[in-house]
């Protein structure tokens, strides 16, 4: 990098602590010598990334890009720093939030063309209630037309198949990433239909995946979203047969007048009924069954 350069951050910037070093470049804390606000310095040996085009637009993802430049082998970049927290387990109601957010994200920077390569958990800060999506090292502009990546860069374990020289990345690339992430996010928590979105985003084939974030969204927010799966609903189907049997072995033990006999037949319907499958009706019918015995 010019000296120029070098001169322009030394004198704007004070380096505080060393945060990461590879052979790709380094990550220093700093603050701003005139207002001591912290900020992230970051040379990396690439040239080509996005943060320009970054600094130019008010994305809600990403750091505030305050000073980017680049010569013929690596990038400068002076950006925001965010103050937050890594994300750890999450519950099914928290992960669906984060990805509800992550979604419109991500479509802001998809429809710059703007693929980020290395979602995972470590790149993304819960800022308050407000998630935020960091290093974009690994990001590439998509290009029509082009069959594949020319560098072959993310994180084993997060990056989709064709990010490994099976074709170009786009914005379904990024899904799979998502994917992966709120899997392992949600580890035993993961059931019902989340699970099943998010194994759609994580199927091998780009084709296979959701195609966009917007159709992401669309499933994140189907009206019957909290309605249980097939597989959930049979072991409570299973119940009403077992309760419905119980009711009925009841009314035959016992000698009734025609009114009685009349309300456990009304039982015995509802407790087989569609309405039950909610659970809630099903208690309430199932406390007076035992209450009459």
């Amino acid at each position: 990098m010019k000296e120029n350069v070098a001169e322009f951050l030394k004198f704007r910037y004070e380096k505080l602590k060393l945060l990461k070093r590879s052979e790709r470049g380094e990550v220093w804390l700093a603050q701003t010598r005139q207002s001591g606000d912290l900020v992230i310095i970051k040379r990396v040996r690439a040239v080509g990334l996005p943060y320009d085009l970054l600094r130019r637009s008010k994305f809600t993802l990403p750091a505030k890009i305050f000073y980017c430049v680049e010569d013929s082998e690596e990038t400068v970049i002076v950006e925001e720093f965010i103050q937050g927290e890594h994300l750890h387990r999450l519950s099914e109601p928290q992960a669906r939030q984060i990805l509800l957010q992550m979604c419109d994200g991500l479509k802001e920077l998809h429809e710059q063309k703007i693929i980020h390569r290395d979602i995972k958990p470590s790149n993304m800060i819960l800022q308050g209630e407000r998630i935020r999506l960091i290093d974009f090292d690994a990001a590439r502009l998509y290009k029509d037309g082009k069959e594949e990546d020319t560098h072959l860069l993310g994180t084993k374990g997060y990056a989709p198949p064709e990010q490994y020289g099976q074709g170009q990345t786009d914005p379904r690339s990024d899904i799979y990433s998502l994917g992966v992430t709120f899997k392992e996010l949600l580890g035993t928590n993961c059931g019902g239909r989340l699970k099943d979105i998010l194994d759609k985003c994580t199927a091998y084939y780009p084709d296979d995946r959701f195609q966009d974030v917007d159709e992401l969204k669309d499933a994140l927010t189907l009206e019957d979203f909290d309605e249980p799966t097939l597989t959930e609903q049979e072991p409570r189907k299973l119940d009403m047969f077992f309760f419905a049997a119980r009711v009925l072995l009841f009314v035959m033990r016992r000698e009734f007048h025609a009114p009685l006999i009349v309300l456990m037949i009304i039982i015995l319907l509802l407790a087989t009924s569609q309405t039950l499958n909610s659970g809630e009706n099903f208690q309430e019918v199932q406390s007076t069954v035992e209450e009459l015995e």
